[in-house]
């Protein structure tokens, strides 16, 4: 009779072993599941709104730091990548920007559309040259039929030796001459730095802003939200159609 009951109470007490044993690996299992989870989440970038509560196709401010803009438009940030870590990266905003009427609106590169952007330039221009790499003011007033002391006086300029790239110049007469479209780094589609001036970012980088050129002559300010576009691929800025 003792046998049977000591055999009862130990089969008892492994059942509990066993029983606690599964309960504790199980409660191990579910903290490595969360875990990990929480790590994947951890390597996304919180979501960003826009107004309208719709988040952002690019978002690269979310996971990105030290941002900053070169002369020739070209976006610098540290990007985080999965592991965790930072990584130098850069995109220049001239290939996929451009100036339409005063406003900047996001050019696909892969558009069959391509040349829009140029060909509004050109309708903006009207009585003005844009001063492209190796242009002089001598030589531009030999182009437009005109003199370069008319020239100077026109946009106030002290020294008709000093002009520069992208310097865009009220001349006489009627439309100018064709010129050869001005590149920054090369290979642009949208190329809104032709036509633009005291471009910026703001926000915390979020957000470029700068004055365009409208037809008529006439400078007017536009900003667009970056994260709408550009987005950071483990640690690379790119463009997200």
């Amino acid at each position: 009779m003792l046998g049977v009951v000591g055999g009862a109470l130990a089969g008892h007490k492994l059942q509990d072993g066993i029983s606690d044993w599964k309960d504790k690996r199980d409660e191990e299992k579910e903290q490595e599941k969360q875990q990990h989870h929480n790590n994947n989440n951890d390597m996304k970038p919180p979501a960003q709104l826009n107004p309208h509560g719709v988040a952002y196709a690019g978002n690269f401010s979310g996971s990105s730091r030290d941002m900053r803009l070169d002369p020739d438009y070209t976006l610098h940030a540290s990007c985080k990548r999965v592991d965790g870590s930072y990584q130098a990266s850069s995109i220049n905003l001239n290939h996929f920007l451009e100036n339409d009427q005063g406003s900047f609106r996001w050019v696909n590169p892969n558009s069959s559309n391509n040349n829009r952007a140029q060909q509004q330039l050109q309708g903006c221009q009207g009585r003005q040259v844009t001063v492209q790499p190796g242009d002089t003011l001598r030589g531009i007033a030999s182009r437009v039929g005109a003199s370069f002391e008319e020239i100077a006086r026109m946009n106030g300029i002290q020294n008709p030796d000093l002009i520069y790239p992208g310097q865009v110049l009220n001349v006489p007469g009627g439309a100018p001459a064709a010129q050869p479209q001005q590149s920054f780094g090369g290979g642009e589609v949208g190329n809104f730095g032709q036509s633009a001036r005291n471009v910026r970012l703001v926000d915390g980088g979020r957000r470029l802003e700068g004055e365009l050129l409208k037809s008529g002559g006439q400078w007017v300010g536009s900003s667009i939200v970056l994260d709408e576009r550009i987005g950071n691929d483990n640690g690379t800025l790119a463009y997200k159609a």
